[in-house]
């Protein structure tokens, strides 16, 4: 598929194929793999995750990275065209996507603290939400279909390398997905803007925290199945409302803090 240290018998990929594996979405399922860019990113999955790592696309002869699998060298040039970045800053990797992240189907032992997304459309709130899951030991995320996809490079960057960190699904079936999340036990916690807050000692330990579309929020089905609201206190005469990033890592904090006092 890749090339190793000296081109090797490998067959080669066009480097369209890298370019299309960004840009595409379906392709990135088909092939089953998408790209991480950054040493930083890299090396947080090669410390955790190494055989994740298909191959790795660099100028530099000299990487620092204990990575002993295929590379591929290239010029300067050539990276700046392969790279995803408005600014290339090296090097890349072709990472595998873990089994059934597209599929309709929850783990069968998902943990007991989930993150669930509905339309969270920009890349970077995602890949953030991500982040700040995996930071507060949340288990997995269940993603609608309207979210973005979460191996976009946009996400892929904002998650810092986390993306392995839990567990990942965007289902089709998104309502009968959390609906089954309802009826396995899981108390779902939505956040609300009116100040009416939930008190955290009601917030249990087995609890799907639900966040909502950058501008519509939650949907009213979606609304219709939540068992407590959080609200954030904050000043709203300098603020009208937070980030859905920020807001559900301020909740996540939250809830953490609360449950280790």
């Amino acid at each position: 598929m890749v090339a190793d240290l000296q081109g090797g018998n490998r067959i080669l990929k066009p480097f369209k194929w890298y370019r299309d594996l960004a840009a595409k979405p379906r392709l990135r399922k088909t092939e089953g793999c998408f790209l991480i860019e950054g040493r930083r990113a890299i090396g947080q999955v090669l410390h955790y995750c190494p055989d994740h790592i298909i191959e790795i696309i660099t100028f530099e002869r000299d990487l620092p990275m204990n990575y002993a699998g295929p590379r591929r060298f290239v010029t300067q040039a050539e990276y700046g065209s392969l790279s995803p970045s408005i600014t290339p800053r090296g090097p890349l990797a072709v990472a595998s996507i873990p089994d059934k992240v597209y599929s309709n189907y929850l783990p069968e032992e998902p943990g007991t603290r989930i993150v669930v997304l509905e339309d969270v459309q920009d890349p970077g709130n995602v890949g953030a939400l991500i982040r700040a899951a995996a930071a507060f030991d949340y288990d997995g995320i269940l993603l609608s279909a309207g979210c973005a996809d979460p191996f976009a490079p946009k996400v892929i960057q904002a998650t810092a390398g986390s993306v392995y960190a839990l567990w990942l699904r965007k289902v089709d079936d998104f309502i009968a997905s959390v609906k089954h999340l309802s009826s396995q036990g899981y108390s779902l916690v939505g956040t609300s803007s009116i100040p009416a807050p939930a008190p955290l000692q009601n917030i249990p330990q087995r609890h799907a925290l639900v966040l909502g579309n950058e501008g519509n929020g939650l949907s009213r089905s979606l609304r219709d199945t939540i068992d407590h609201m959080l609200t954030i206190e904050m000043n709203s005469g300098k603020v009208e409302s937070l980030n859905v990033a920020l807001a559900g890592a301020v909740c996540m904090d939250r809830i953490r803090s609360h449950r280790n006092t």
